[in-house]
């Protein structure tokens, strides 16, 4: 068995999950004959789709460090600032989900 760091640097390996997350509801925005990075999930997979153990006990092994990665994001306010302020600049559905999410921040500070 390949080692982690192995199996991402096989491009055969990355080409199938790219196909694995194409039959599983997401497509590519630039052509959707190609298999590239550039990604959007749809929201629902109308068929069961085959997904190999290994993947998944992959997915499970890193879960715990992703959930402890998106805690600390979660709150560290001046990291969300300084990377969504200018996602915010021209995505107009991040710019209101963060002016809700510093309203709701400044009323808890205001309580607390």
């Amino acid at each position: 068995m390949q080692s982690e760091e192995e199996w991402w640097k096989d491009s055969d390996n990355v080409q199938a999950l790219k196909m694995l997350a194409h039959s599983c509801g997401s497509h590519t925005k630039a052509l959707p004959d190609k298999f590239n990075d550039e990604a959007q999930i749809n929201q629902i997979v109308l068929f069961p789709t085959f997904f190999p153990r290994e993947l998944f006990e992959l997915a499970c092994a890193v879960q715990m460090d992703f959930n402890t990665l998106m805690d600390a994001v979660s709150v560290d306010h001046s990291f969300l600032k300084s990377t969504l302020d200018s996602v915010s600049e021209v995505d107009e559905f991040t710019k209101r989900i963060f002016q809700i999410y510093e309203a709701v921040r400044e009323d808890n500070l205001q309580f607390s």
